[in-house]
């Protein structure tokens, strides 16, 4: 069994269309994963996955806890905020550790 390559992304809460460039960018066949985090306010739903499909062919999914991350697929991820301490793990089949600056 190999290995998956995944790429981090991460984005302020205007980063939407730098991200939206990255994916319309790449080729449609990847062997590459994608995990896109973006800060947003805690006050409204995220509709980061939804968007980001449009810019690409390759799946959108928005993350969630234990989920694998795949070849050719991109997960989605925002950001409402730190609950305290000096990290924040997210879990979604890989561990991002965030660190706050």
């Amino acid at each position: 069994m190999g290995h998956t390559s995944v790429v981090g992304v991460g984005a302020s809460a205007g980063g939407l269309e730098a991200c939206s460039r990255l994916l319309r960018a790449l080729p449609p066949a990847t062997d590459l994963a994608f995990v896109v985090v973006q800060h947003l306010d805690p006050t409204h739903p995220s509709e980061l996955a939804a968007l980001l499909g449009r810019a690409t062919t390759m799946p959108v999914r928005q993350a969630s806890d234990g989920q694998a991350v795949d070849p050719g697929h991109v997960l989605a991820m925002a950001l409402d905020g730190f609950s305290g301490g000096a990290t924040e793990e997210l879990n979604c089949g890989l561990k991002l550790v965030v660190a706050k600056p």
